[in-house]
């Protein structure tokens, strides 16, 4: 009977974990806040809305009348990273399950899986960094949002190593 690897199991827990966060931080429209004398306005990457009085209007980032051209671009550029990001920890996964219930004799498919989890974790920390520092304002603050994809990007590399870990271990 073959052993169970455990890291293997740990790196599919983990890599879902940074799915999760990077699933929640892309459709979150809290990446940033500002508080604009009465007015709370929160900005995500696909809307951003403005509370004032009790009163909460939405609008879609595609539509607003405000961003420009060169602002929607960044913005575009950060939705990929996340996007890319979000599909190779799903592909992480597919790899983790593969070599860990089905192709049990396939045990490079654990370098895979640490491969791509890493590079996830690289789109979300480049998906960050485009949003700090060419889409934020000036005058507002990073939120929920922002806070879940650094997560993702630390938790992406953590699985990444611990399924680079696990085919280390692997004796077979």
């Amino acid at each position: 009977m073959a052993k169970f690897n455990v890291l293997g199991l740990a790196g599919i827990g983990v890599s879902g974990l940074a799915l999760i966060f990077g699933i929640v931080s892309f459709s979150s429209k809290y990446w940033e806040e500002a508080n604009l004398s009465n007015v709370i306005l929160n900005i995500g990457l696909w809307e951003y809305c403005l509370e004032t009085s009790g009163i909460k209007i939405c609008t879609d980032v595609d539509t607003a009348e405000l961003v420009s051209d060169e602002a929607m671009v960044k913005v575009n550029a950060c939705r990929a990273m996340m996007f890319l990001g979000i599909f190779g920890t799903f592909g992480a996964i597919v790899s983790g399950v593969l070599v860990m219930f089905v192709m049990k004799s396939t045990k490079i498919l654990y370098f895979a899986a640490g491969g791509v989890d890493i590079f996830s974790g690289v789109c979300f920390m480049i998906a960050m960094a485009v949003y700090a520092g060419e889409i934020k304002n000036d005058d507002s603050d990073l939120h929920a949002g922002f806070a879940l994809a650094v997560v993702a990007w630390i938790t992406a590399w953590i699985a990444g190593g611990i399924f680079i870990g696990a085919k280390i271990m692997d004796k077979d």
